[in-house]
This record gives C-alpha cells, sequence and structure tokens, in this order.
C-alpha cells in the first residue's frame, strides 16, 4: 500500500509542477464523481489544510498556502469532521454524540445493537 500511496503523490505532484494544469477541467471533472468519493476526497483536502495550517516554517514558495490553510482553520475551528457515507443511515449518540452507522464491517460502523461503542450506552437518533 506505501507504494501505491507514494506513486499517487508523486503523480498528483507531478501532474500539478506545470503552469498548464488544467484545474478548472480537473474541478469540473472530480464534481461530477460519486458523491461518496467526492466526500473522500474532500477528507483528504481538509486533511492537507490542517497539517498546513501546523506548519511553523515556510518559505515564499507555499507562504500563501501555509497563510491561507491557517485562515480556513481558523474559520471552521476543529469542525472538520466529514463522515464516511456507506450508504445506510448515520446516527448521532444522544449521550456522547459519537456519530456513525450500524453496519459493523463499515469503517464508520459505531454503533452495535444499539448501543454506542464509544460510551456504551443505548439511545441513538438518525442525522
Amino acid at each position: 500500500m506505501k507504494d501505491d500511496t507514494q506513486e499517487v503523490v508523486n503523480y498528483l505532484s507531478h501532474f500539478v509542477n506545470n503552469f498548464n494544469c488544467p484545474v478548472e477541467e480537473v474541478t469540473n471533472l472530480i464534481m461530477m464523481e460519486h458523491r461518496t468519493l467526492q466526500q473522500n476526497l474532500m477528507r483528504l483536502i481538509m486533511k492537507l489544510i490542517e497539517k498546513w495550517s501546523q506548519q511553523e516554517y515556510y518559505d515564499l514558495r507555499n507562504e500563501g498556502t501555509i497563510k491561507l490553510c491557517k485562515r480556513i482553520m481558523e474559520a471552521v475551528k476543529d469542525d472538520i469532521y466529514l463522515p464516511y457515507r456507506c450508504g445506510m443511515t448515520i446516527y448521532k449518540c444522544n449521550h456522547c454524540g459519537s456519530v456513525g452507522c450500524t453496519r459493523s464491517e463499515c469503517k464508520n460502523s459505531n454503533f452495535l445493537n444499539g448501543v454506542c461503542r464509544k460510551c456504551r450506552k443505548m439511545g441513538k437518533k438518525p442525522v
């Protein structure tokens, strides 16, 4: 998996490393992707924004990125949670506020037989 991940990073870096990168075309194509994939991509983008906002050292080549990311994170604070939607109903725990679905095989699973896995209490409502 690590090799695949590095390959994706290398490809993306190479792709954007020119002045003719078709930003508008890429964004339009992404907007036509499956909505779950759009959410997953946004999760990655927000993690990048969060990491860039934490960088203390930068230079003129990425100063705009760092400063913009700091402003974005200040605006959204720590509210950057983007749930993974598996197509099932998403629930919120009535007690601790934890969010997730009820499918055990889902990576966003948070309830088992109606019991919240975080606080171990029963009680949920659809989000």
